[in-house]
């Protein structure tokens, strides 16, 4: 959380009439947290926003892998080998550029400069 949100929350768990309203209504609607701020309910949409920030947010990003994932196999093994499938090299970055078929001279010679 970026400090100038962090000092907003704090503000508003100290003293909520020093806090500035918009500031705090804009940084919430950021979290979509629509619900409006008062001087009791600051714990409660606090950990709301912690909860979906730390739990539910990765659990979608995780939910989301594991169908990519899951094709891959379950193996450490597995997963280092399409890890090192993914990293570029010359070899794999030279098969993936295509010329076309008909090329003038001056197109040639790049793709001569190129494959070498």
């Amino acid at each position: 959380m970026p400090e100038s949100e962090r000092s907003v929350f704090q503000s508003w768990q100290s003293d909520f009439s020093s806090v500035d309203q918009e500031e705090l209504i804009e940084i919430l609607d950021n979290h979509s947290c629509r619900r409006m701020p008062t001087a009791t309910n600051v714990n409660e949409i606090l950990q709301v926003l912690a909860h979906k920030r730390l739990v539910q947010e990765p659990a979608y990003v995780i939910e989301q892998w594991i169908k990519i994932l899951s094709i891959t196999g379950k193996s450490f093994q597995d997963l280092a080998s399409v890890y090192e499938n993914l990293q570029p090299n010359a070899r794999k970055v030279l098969k993936s550029i295509v010329f076309p078929q008909k090329m003038n001279v001056h197109q040639k010679d790049i793709q001569k400069y190129l494959s070498t």
